[in-house]
């Protein structure tokens, strides 16, 4: 490990060695120093042994049982010593000057908690563009599924960095704490966020910071596991935030209530129902969340129900009512 490197890269990976070994290679292009902590979830396979042989520089970071995404990610944070922390997902390959670009945007502003690189799709699309939040606290996508052409766009409040590929620095992880590690996959990086902005941590884009993902090489899409992962996740914020004691319950509920009926009559299976009570059961234990965390400057309270509605189930390709924001967190030329 450099400790002369002012950018730990964190890469949890649960098997796929195929995947981290693209992966590791193109960050092996990246034009600035950094170090490299790959964290192996218990993935079984031979992802030790061949980033030893050919990739001795990295640092592996071996969890004896499969912990999930937060937990591994943790790990490899808890492991460097970086100013600058930067969360990559093994199946992306990055861009030379990924982490140049992220770095850059740190350099703006002390205040700057969090850096959102742009996410593309393995044709060439945007996949995100970091994340917005509506009232009911549910995430989506900025610039989902856009040309490369309206990049600018910026209708949609930038509320934190997509969990593919995400930069954090250190002492603002120190001031709010880690991924909360109730969570084992999905929206970890939305409940971060919340926490983050409303500790007045500002959050940036950073387009020209670029990596592609081949979403669902992990794990497979609308798969029963990713179903029971999502609808844990949803269960669990609804109840840690307490949305359902405030003036948004009656959305909370009525949307709800709408996706797990879609989900039975899509999938004939009650997982999206069962998974959000049990999420719901766990989060009555998470540790308390910032006091009115419905007043962040990051939720994007503009959002209607039914841009909730096309957002989430993305039937508009990525092209929902536009309106502009006037929010000063601009997208970094």
């Amino acid at each position: 490990m450099r400790h002369d490197a002012s950018i730990d890269v964190i890469i949890p990976v649960h098997g796929k060695w195929n995947l981290t070994r693209e992966c590791l290679l193109s960050l092996r292009q990246q034009s600035v120093r950094h170090n490299v902590i790959v964290v192996d979830d218990a993935g079984g396979d031979e992802t030790g042994q061949e980033i030893a042989r050919y990739f001795p520089d990295v640092t592996v970071v071996t969890l004896a049982h499969n912990s999930g995404f937060g937990t591994a990610c943790n790990a490899g944070i808890r492991a460097g010593t970086a100013p600058i922390v930067v969360l990559l997902n093994n199946d992306t390959t990055a861009e030379p000057a990924f982490l140049e670009e992220i770095a850059a945007a740190f350099d703006q502003d002390e205040s700057i908690g969090s850096v959102a690189p742009l996410v593309l799709t393995l044709d060439g699309r945007i996949e995100a563009l970091g994340f917005t939040i509506d009232r009911t606290l549910s995430g989506h996508h900025r610039l989902k599924n856009e040309p490369l052409e309206n990049l600018d766009d910026e209708s949609f409040l930038l509320c934190g960095a997509y969990g593919a590929a995400a930069g954090f620095r250190r002492i603002a992880l120190d001031d709010v704490g880690l991924f909360d590690e109730n969570i084992f996959m999905y929206q970890e990086e939305l409940d971060l966020a919340l926490r983050l902005t409303s500790a007045r941590w500002k959050i940036v884009a950073a387009p020209q910071s670029r990596v592609t993902h081949a979403s669902g090489a992990t794990v497979e899409l609308h798969s029963a596991r990713q179903r029971r992962y999502t609808s844990f996740s949803r269960g669990y914020i609804i109840r840690a935030y307490r949305l359902l004691n405030g003036r948004v319950a009656a959305r909370v509920i009525t949307i709800e209530i709408l996706r797990c009926i879609g989900s039975l009559a899509k999938y004939r299976d009650t997982i999206a129902l069962t998974e959000r009570i049990r999420g719901w059961k766990v989060g009555a234990q998470a540790s308390a969340r910032p006091a009115g965390p419905l007043t962040s400057p990051s939720i994007d309270t503009r959002v209607t129900l039914l841009q909730s509605f096309l957002l989430r189930i993305r039937l508009n390709r990525g092209r929902t009512t536009r309106h502009r924001t006037t929010s000063t967190r601009r997208t970094p030329q």
